[in-house]
């Protein structure tokens, strides 16, 4: 969420929240590899799916 104001200040809390890093998760339909995606560049072991139906994974 980006919020933004005239002024000076407005433009130093512009800055600032450009500044943060995120994340790009490659998406996958498969719960199990959808998280070893998010866990990325982390060597993922096992991920077991918990709940097939509801696409939990535990």
């Amino acid at each position: 969420m980006l919020a933004s104001a005239d002024g000076p200040a407005g433009a130093q809390r512009d800055e600032r929240a450009f500044r943060e890093k995120i994340d790009i998760i490659d998406y996958d339909e498969d719960p199990a590899r959808f998280v070893a995606n998010a866990l990325s560049p982390a060597k993922v072991v096992s991920v077991t799916v918990i709940d097939q139906a509801a696409r939990a994974a535990g």
